[in-house]
């Protein structure tokens, strides 16, 4: 298994923009792709510095030595917008504790 914690960014680029409000936000999530895997964080609704601490687990594959965090603005009506990315290059050997 490959555990992975995401657990905040901070100055996103606003990509919503509230007419009634005047409110400059996103709705920002995680989504993480190794090999054939993808799994998403929750949204965080209003936000440009979201705090999602979440716990990733995925099925390790030795032959895989990098994983790609997205990160999206949800987008109710559209699709959804790409606010950034990262590659992640895996240690070698990975560590024994999560």
């Amino acid at each position: 298994m490959l555990w992975l914690r995401v657990v905040k960014a901070k100055g996103l680029r606003c990509d919503d923009a509230h007419l009634l409000s005047r409110q400059k936000t996103s709705d920002p999530y995680v989504l993480v792709k190794y090999g054939d895997q993808e799994i998403k964080t929750r949204v965080v609704k209003e936000s440009l510095d979201p705090v999602w601490k979440s716990h990733v687990i995925l099925e390790y594959d030795p032959s895989l030595r990098e994983v790609e965090l997205y990160v999206f603005d949800y987008e109710n009506f559209s699709s959804d917008d790409l606010l950034g990315r990262i590659t992640l290059s895996l240690p070698d050997p990975l560590p024994s504790e999560p």
